[in-house]
C-alpha cells in the first residue's frame, strides 16, 4: 500500500499533504537538539517554542536555509517526524513529491532527495 504525499520544505515552516487530502500537517522547521551528543528532543511547534529559551546544551536549529539544506542529520529527523505526524508508518510505502526552489544546484536537489529517502521515503 502506497502513500503519496508531497512536501513543501520551507525555511520558515514545513507542510505535508496527502494525496486526496487538505494539507494535513503544517509546523514549523525547528529542531532542537543536544549539542554534545546530537540527540534530537523536539522538533515543530514544540521545538519552535524552545528558541532562544534552551540551556547552553541544547540547541535549536533551522535546517533549511531558502530552500537548501543546511543541516543534513536535522533535515531528516524533522522530515521523519513530521511523516510520522502526518500519520505515515512504518508499515505504508510512501512516495514523496518536494519542492525545492528553481535556482537550487544539483547538489541540494540531491540533499533533500536524500534527506527524503533516509527519513523512509521513496
Amino acid at each position: 500500500m502506497f502513500r503519496d504525499l508531497a512536501i513543501d520544505l520551507g525555511s520558515a515552516t514545513t507542510s505535508v499533504v496527502l494525496r486526496g487530502e487538505a494539507e494535513v500537517l503544517v509546523e514549523p522547521s525547528v529542531v532542537a537538539r543536544v549539542v554534545g551528543t546530537g540527540e534530537v528532543i523536539a522538533v515543530g511547534h514544540r521545538a519552535a517554542r524552545m528558541v532562544g529559551r534552551t540551556p547552553h546544551e541544547i540547541e535549536t536549529v533551522q535546517p533549511f536555509q531558502g530552500g537548501s539544506v543546511v543541516d543534513f542529520p536535522a533535515a531528516q529527523h524533522l522530515i521523519r517526524a513530521l511523516l510520522r505526524r502526518a500519520g505515515v508508518r512504518r508499515r505504508h510505502r510512501v512516495r514523496a513529491v518536494a519542492c525545492v526552489p528553481s535556482a537550487a544546484t544539483s547538489v541540494e536537489r540531491r540533499a533533500v532527495a536524500d534527506a527524503l529517502r533516509l527519513a523512509g521515503a521513496s
